[in-house]
């Protein structure tokens, strides 16, 4: 065997010992970053730690840029469900690390992630921007789903400000999308976001045609939580058109299957919507035992919270327990002002992430030109040189 071929032997070994390792690492990373994502929405956020910890390393020895980019991502998610948004900023932030150049698809992804972020932080106008620039990306891809997947977040940011136009064409094309892609998954995603819009606007039948093909895709692809999603915002439907005996059948069903797989927030949600149904109907023995359930599990957002609490106010005021009706009018006070406290805080956070992002950026291009000087001036020093050597050669 001659030279070269020994070359090309230990190149191929090498590429396989390689290819083996990733593969084995995976098979130790892949259970780990299961739990990771089991834990990211619990309230256990050391739990998801922990996961990510023993997995980072693996990942690490590795050297899978694809796999650590999830990892990160996904501790990052549980940062932001924690509502440690400068650790989910700082943990997406190493994303963008591990994303390899031309893999436009992740980029989106991720983009599309930062966006909704922004939002938490009220920050409507950076959330526009960024979620425009991942459908773009999306777009460069090609990747139908993700272009499909951005759409949905660009629909649903004119839908918040009330550009009803503009979020019907980006729902619209979302489903288009994803139809010609035969993702019956983000069908089923594009169908119910796009139905919510319409509920909202009291678009009522084309609301429940999107809801129902939602439903039915749902049902077909046995994806619990769509199914509870879309059963929760039917609920709603069928109460406007006093479909009473549906609109409690579809609201149990949504919290029966969040329960069972204790997604507490959602939980909540649904029992608030319950016990507002049976408060209109002034069944307030249900109406308490619901509310209570969802004040049990509500979640620190500050709108939830004071919208629960005038709930229980007018409860207990038309109970004739006007002392517990005047609590909760206070609570409902206090939260409405920590909310707007909150938002102000967190325009400030907002504006210093963005100074901190200005300051990097002009630290990158200070280096940039520094090294380009520096290059230049090796340049200049090096013909200098060789002129030198040239006339003394002669």
């Amino acid at each position: 065997m001659n030279g070269k071929s020994k070359k090309t032997t230990f190149l191929i070994l090498l590429a396989f010992l390689a290819c083996f390792n990733r593969v084995y690492a995976n098979k130790k990373i892949n259970p780990l970053d299961d739990k990771l994502v089991a834990y990211r929405y619990t309230m256990h956020l050391d739990s998801a730690l922990f996961y990510f910890n023993k997995a980072l390393p693996i990942a690490l020895q590795a050297k899978d840029s694809i796999t650590i980019f999830y990892l990160y991502k996904h501790l990052g998610d549980a940062y932001e469900h924690h509502k440690y948004i400068d650790s989910t900023f700082r943990m997406y932030n190493i994303c963008e690390r591990y994303i390899p150049v031309n893999n436009y698809k992740l980029k989106s992804f991720l983009l599309n992630d930062k966006a909704y972020t922004y939002t938490l932080l009220y920050d409507y106008d950076k959330a526009a921007e960024l979620t425009l620039q991942a459908l773009e990306l999306a777009e460069k891809s090609g990747d139908k789903r993700e272009v499909a997947s951005a759409s949905i977040s660009v629909a649903e940011g004119f839908s918040t400000m009330n550009l009803n136009k503009q979020a019907e064409q980006y729902y619209q094309q979302s489903i288009t999308v994803a139809q010609s892609a035969k993702d019956t998954g983000m069908l089923s995603y594009s169908y119910r976001y796009y139905g919510v819009h319409l509920l909202k606007n009291k678009q009522w039948q084309q609301a429940f045609l999107n809801l129902t093909k939602a439903k039915d895709i749902s049902i077909l692809l046995k994806d619990s939580i769509s199914l509870a999603f879309v059963w929760h915002h039917l609920a709603d439907y069928y109460w406007n058109f006093k479909q009473t005996d549906s609109c409690f059948y579809f609201a149990k069903k949504a919290e029966g299957v969040w329960e069972r797989r204790a997604e507490y927030i959602d939980v909540s949600a649904v029992c608030m919507q319950i016990g507002s149904f049976y408060l209109q109907l002034n069944n307030y023995k249900e109406a308490a035992l619901y509310f209570k359930k969802s004040e049990k599990f509500i979640d620190d957002d500050p709108n939830t919270r004071e919208q629960l609490f005038v709930a229980l106010a007018e409860l207990y005021n038309k109970t004739g327990n006007t002392k517990l009706a005047f609590d909760y009018l206070l609570k409902a006070k206090k939260t409405a002002d920590d909310s707007k406290e909150k938002e102000s805080t967190a325009k400030v956070m907002s504006l210093r992430i963005k100074f901190e992002a200005d300051q990097k950026e002009i630290e990158i291009q200070k280096e940039k030109e520094q090294r380009t000087l520096a290059y230049l001036d090796s340049k200049n020093k090096t013909s200098q040189r060789n002129i030198v050597f040239v006339v003394l050669f002669f």
